[in-house]
């Protein structure tokens, strides 16, 4: 029953600060608040399961906040109505270089970052 509740409530929490990641000026912001972030959804997502710890919600929480933080970007445009899906899946078949480039950076960094220091706290 706790994985039911912290893999939502870490996904959504991603997802919330890999936005707000995405619009702070600052590069480093990213390098910085990534492992901050890391470490409060993980505990978010220990509090979920009841003070949890091991191998198997360190996993899960890497993978939900990876997942959760890399599709952000791509959710808040899919939900603006700026991201056309035909037109992105003909991008990634003709240069998958100039797609990954085009994208944020802070949202993939920060998710790496909070990633790895959520897996390394809760384990």
């Amino acid at each position: 029953m706790g994985y039911a509740l912290a893999i939502p409530a870490g996904f959504v929490l991603a997802a919330i600060a890999s936005t707000v990641v995405q619009y702070i000026p600052f590069f480093f912001a990213a390098v910085f608040l990534g492992p901050v972030g890391g470490e409060l959804i993980g505990k978010a997502m220990s509090y979920c399961t009841g003070w949890k710890r091991g191998p198997r919600l360190a996993a899960v929480a890497a993978a939900t906040l990876a997942s959760g933080g890399v599709s952000a970007p791509f959710l808040l445009l899919l939900l603006r109505g700026d991201l056309n899906l035909l037109m992105f899946r003909l991008d990634w078949a003709l240069d998958p270089l100039r797609t990954v480039v085009r994208m944020e950076l802070e949202p993939l960094i920060f998710s790496i970052l909070a990633a790895s220091t959520a897996y390394w706290r809760i384990r």
